[in-house]
């Protein structure tokens, strides 16, 4: 499903995410690059969320921008489909220097990286 994204400010509370179809990660990356990124990812995506909680918690935007937009680069690179889109989404406010309005995003961000982690994991182990 697509990513609704609205660069006006005022249509921001408009926008949806529908990520149930997507999978979690692409198959286009050669496995074996895939298990060698896998430890980095988890790595740099435990540190760039607990730094978008924080940002959060502080209400600081410019952070916030920061780390969403290097979140969603690192999960575009590495093939992680439905927490790239997620980040798409979430990444749109950011660089609007605003916060999602949607309750329970960080959550949802929490909900979505774990399931992503969960299935990373699976491919490391049976590799």
């Amino acid at each position: 499903d697509d990513v609704n994204i609205s660069k006006d400010k005022s249509n921001a509370s408009d926008e949806s995410v529908n990520l149930d179809n997507l999978k979690i990660i692409n198959d286009n990356l050669p496995k074996e690059n895939l298990v060698e990124l896998i430890p980095v990812f988890i790595e740099s995506a435990n540190r760039l969320i607990k730094e978008i909680r924080g940002s959060n918690d502080s209400q600081d935007v410019e952070q916030f921008f920061i780390s969403s937009h290097a979140l969603k680069g690192i999960s575009g690179n590495l093939g992680a489909d439905k927490f790239y889109q997620y980040m798409v989404y979430i990444n749109n406010f950011a660089r609007q220097r605003i916060f999602p309005d949607e309750s329970g995003w960080v959550d949802k961000l929490d909900i979505i990286y774990e399931e992503t982690q969960n299935e990373l994991n699976n491919i490391v182990e049976n590799s």
